[in-house]
């Protein structure tokens, strides 16, 4: 994920040029992977003083950032939306598939399936080795509601059991869909972005 970040050093530079010179908010905000990206952003751009940061991801499963508090970012994660899960349970998701390849397979299936855009079981596989660390959202966390109604979350045994891994993305795999977000945020009480001066 934070790979992916380097692709929009130009943009980057162009806004961080354009906010110093005007003494801006900048507010951020991104889907998933860019909700991913919206944390590396965040991590990397501390207020100046002058320059203000403010942010809102949904649905993001973090990114390799340490863990910190930031209260400049609202994550916004539908409770049974399996995708911030995996990168809560990124590390444990990768020891057990190395060590159980029933899990893997399982693993393999449930995340080509969910990330689909022509990503094989095989690709998947490829990568668990590179499952080590945990994802990190930093920020505070506003949960919406999942498909019964409630903000019950997943729970770790639903990624972490071979049995429990694949249903649970066949379950509530759509639960991650940006339209999903958009309905859900538009009937709750999402807040406006909360500017500073």
């Amino acid at each position: 994920i934070n790979a992916d970040y380097t692709k929009f050093s130009t943009l980057i530079s162009a806004v961080d040029s354009y906010a110093s010179q005007h003494d801006a908010t900048v507010v951020v905000t991104g889907h998933s992977l860019g909700g991913a990206l919206t944390q590396v952003f965040m991590a990397d751009h501390p207020d100046t003083g002058d320059v203000v940061y403010q942010a809102a991801t949904f649905g993001s499963p973090g990114a390799l950032i340490a863990s910190a508090g930031d209260d400049r970012i609202v994550n916004y994660e539908i409770a049974d939306d399996p995708v911030p899960y995996l990168g809560m349970y990124r590390a444990a998701i990768g020891q057990t598939a190395s060590a159980d390849p029933i899990y893997a397979s399982s693993v393999s299936v449930g995340l080509s399936t969910a990330i689909g855009d022509g990503v094989t079981p095989q690709d998947v596989a490829g990568s668990i080795p590179s499952l080590t660390a945990d994802y990190v959202n930093r920020g505070i966390t506003d949960y919406l509601p999942g498909l019964n109604g409630t903000q019950t979350t997943l729970t770790a045994s639903q990624f972490l059991d071979a049995g429990k891994f694949l249903n649970t993305f066949l379950t509530y795999g759509t639960e991650h869909d940006v339209s999903a977000y958009v309905a859900r945020s538009g009937s709750s009480s999402v807040p406006d972005p909360v500017i500073r001066s």
